[in-house]
C-alpha cells in the first residue's frame, strides 16, 4: 500500500475528534487530512523522548496501534521466548514470560496509555489481573506453550 493511501486510511480511522481537527478548511491553520495523517504516524516513531509521542495526532496512533488482548499477549511472549531463549525448558519460560509481562505491562511498568477513558485502559487491567493470578495465568502458559512447542 503506497503511503500516500496509506495515510488516507489512517485519517479515515482515526477518532471522530481527530478525523475533525485533522479536516481541510479555508480558515483553518490545520494541515490538510493526509499531510495530518503522515505527520502523525511519522510522530508516533520520532518522540523526543523514548517516553511519549510529539503531537496528539501521535499520541492517537500510538494509543490505535496497541493491541491489548491478553492471550495474544502471553502467546507473542512466548513466541519470542522460543524464539530467542531456545535452551530454557518449559519452567524457565514460564518464569521468564511472568517476568516480562510484569516489567511491561505490570503496575509500573513501561508501557504507557495516552488516554485514561481509552478501551485498552480496561483490557490493561484485565491483563494486569491475569498477570497477578497464578491460578488464571498457568493454565494459559501451558495451554499457549503446548500449542506453540
Amino acid at each position: 500500500m503506497s503511503s500516500a493511501r496509506y495515510c488516507r486510511a489512517m485519517t479515515i480511522t482515526m477518532p471522530p475528534t481527530a478525523a475533525t481537527m485533522c479536516s481541510p478548511s479555508s480558515t483553518s491553520r490545520l494541515p490538510s487530512r493526509d499531510n495530518c495523517a503522515s505527520r502523525a504516524l511519522t510522530s508516533t516513531r520520532t518522540w523526543p523522548t523514548p517516553s511519549q509521542p510529539i503531537t496528539i495526532y501521535g499520541r492517537i496512533v500510538a494509543e490505535a496501534d496497541r493491541v491489548i488482548v491478553p492471550e495474544t499477549i502471553v502467546r507473542r511472549t512466548i513466541q519470542y521466548g522460543l524464539d530467542h531463549y531456545p535452551t530454557l525448558d518449559r519452567e524457565q519460560h514460564y518464569e521468564r514470560t511472568v517476568q516480562h509481562l510484569r516489567e511491561k505491562y505490570g503496575e509500573g511498568g513501561y508501557l504507557r496509555l495516552w488516554f485514561d477513558d481509552s478501551p485498552n485502559a480496561a483490557r490493561l487491567t484485565r491483563l494486569r489481573q491475569l498477570i497477578a493470578s497464578p491460578a488464571q495465568l498457568r493454565p494459559l502458559f501451558d495451554r499457549l506453550f503446548a500449542e506453540l512447542k
